[in-house]
């Protein structure tokens, strides 16, 4: 459980699109509008596709990253990636940036 008493960031990555659907992006604005009811948690969201980002969250209080620039930084608390094929070794190199991971895979075929 998130505590109340120091700021905490996470970042949700997501993929979606025209072969994966729009799950993984309903999914993951869900997850952020609940997280957010937490007035010390600061969230922010990168998906490939920036019109992705403008359809679920333009106008919100969630910045957005490209997910190029997702390597670069160490300042996330917590790590949310809903993408249902992402590779071993990538998921190991975000571990290794964020205090707390979870990976979600909807197909039950993944780590």
């Amino acid at each position: 459980m998130i505590q109340n008493s120091t700021n905490k960031s996470i970042i949700v990555y997501f993929e979606a699109g025209y072969e994966k659907g729009l799950g993984h992006l309903y999914r993951c604005r869900s997850l952020a509008f609940e997280l957010s009811k937490f007035k010390n948690i600061s969230i922010t969201i990168s998906t490939a596709q920036k019109e992705l980002y403008d359809i679920g969250f333009k106008g919100l209080k969630y910045k957005w990253l490209s997910p190029e620039k997702i390597l670069e930084s160490y300042d996330y608390d917590v790590f949310i990636l809903d993408i249902s094929d992402c590779p071993i070794k990538l998921q190991r190199e975000i571990r290794k940036r964020s205090y707390f991971f979870v990976g979600i895979d909807d197909w039950g075929m993944g780590p």
